[in-house]
């Protein structure tokens, strides 16, 4: 798949759905080129005189992309940062299908104008909005056929709880309608948001003993102290320093 990004460049000339472009080095080189495009495809590339002036790069792929949430705020003009938030939250969560389908069809045009022919694309699933953004992004790339490689992701939101009945019936759902991969925030879920504090803890309490350990060490065998001392003083040390982590 070859896409020319900049087709208003005087660099490109274009005949009908064939293409030369002039003057152009591939990357580590300083070789002038003219590159022929036939059909979509490289035809001819020979070198020329003179100096070359812009850089042929193969295409791009994004692998991270919110398209559904592109183009949010088109139109509108938020007071400030946090009313910004608030309005695209507010939108998103009234966009229609169709509403969805239009901003990520109008990323993924603009992306490939650019040079852009492969992308990842989260598409938001939750209770309240369903499917309307991963069925909007599906119909997206859709349109794209042909032009762009595009792989939707059903990102099971933070209010939807991967690991409960619902949230299992929507991923699988999202992949019977074409999502190529799911992926989710966990925070929502109560059995990662306790294993998340378990390795907290768990990794806290490790320091605390290492800690112990370096002190008693130091204390019994650098500074000569019986071995009682060098406990008394160590208890002491991780007490008091627990305390000031407890008041911070």
């Amino acid at each position: 798949m070859l896409t020319v990004a900049t087709v208003d460049n005087p660099v490109i000339e274009s005949n009908g759905g064939n293409s030369i472009l002039s003057n152009v080095a591939v990357a580590g080189s300083e070789q002038a080129l003219e590159v022929s495009i036939f059909d979509g495809s490289i035809a001819g590339i020979k070198e020329v005189a003179g100096p070359a002036e812009w850089v042929c790069l193969p295409p791009l792929v994004d692998k991270h992309v919110h398209a559904n949430r592109a183009f949010t705020l088109a139109g509108v003009k938020p007071a400030s940062f946090e009313d910004a938030i608030a309005l695209a939250m507010d939108l998103l969560e009234r966009f229609s299908a169709e509403q969805y389908c239009s901003h990520a069809r109008q990323l993924f045009q603009r992306a490939c104008s650019h040079g852009t022919t492969g992308i990842r694309t989260h598409a938001d699933m939750d209770s309240h909005t369903r499917f309307n953004a991963v069925q909007g992004t599906l119909d997206a790339k859709a349109s794209m056929a042909g032009k762009m490689d595009i792989e939707v992701v059903g990102f099971a939101s933070s209010r939807l709880d991967p690991a409960g009945a619902e949230g299992k019936s929507m991923i699988r759902e999202a992949l019977a309608r074409g999502g190529g991969l799911v992926a989710m925030a966990l925070a929502g879920s109560g059995v990662v948001t306790l294993l998340g504090n378990s390795v907290v803890l768990t990794a806290l309490l490790g320091f605390i003993i290492a800690l112990a350990l370096f002190l008693f060490a130091f204390i019994y065998h650098r500074a000569g102290r019986p071995a009682g001392y060098a406990a008394a003083y160590t208890g002491a040390g991780i007490v008091f320093m627990c305390f000031m982590a407890w008041l911070l």
